[in-house]
């Protein structure tokens, strides 16, 4: 069984804390306000498989969420604005660290 494009890079995170942050803290660092309230918090995450970056879903964005159609993975906004420029090269997190891999493994002692 396939699981489905958009289950296959989703994630979730659980947040329990006892006044940890305040609304205006949470909304410096562009978290859910909802945060900034005691208690526990649930929201969905995606990966970008660009960069590796872990993206809190935002359920009130109502402008597309960036794609690559060469991986067919989600990608975060940073990820996104440099796919779209006129000398981008693709390339995912996983594919460098296995040609980083392959380059160590070719490198001879002498």
């Amino acid at each position: 069984m396939t699981i489905p494009y958009s289950m296959r890079q989703q994630g979730w995170m659980h947040v329990d804390h006892d006044g940890g942050l305040t609304e205006d803290q949470a909304r410096l660092l562009n978290l859910p306000l909802q945060w900034g309230r005691p208690g526990v918090h649930e929201v969905d995450t995606l990966h970008c498989k660009h960069c590796g970056s872990v993206v809190i879903k935002n359920p009130d964005r109502v402008r597309p969420r960036g794609h690559c159609m060469i991986c067919d993975w989600f990608v975060c906004d940073p990820c996104d604005f440099e796919m779209h420029q006129p000398d981008y090269i693709h390339s995912t997190l996983f594919g460098r660290a296995e040609a980083a891999k392959s380059a160590v493994a070719n490198l001879k002692c002498i």
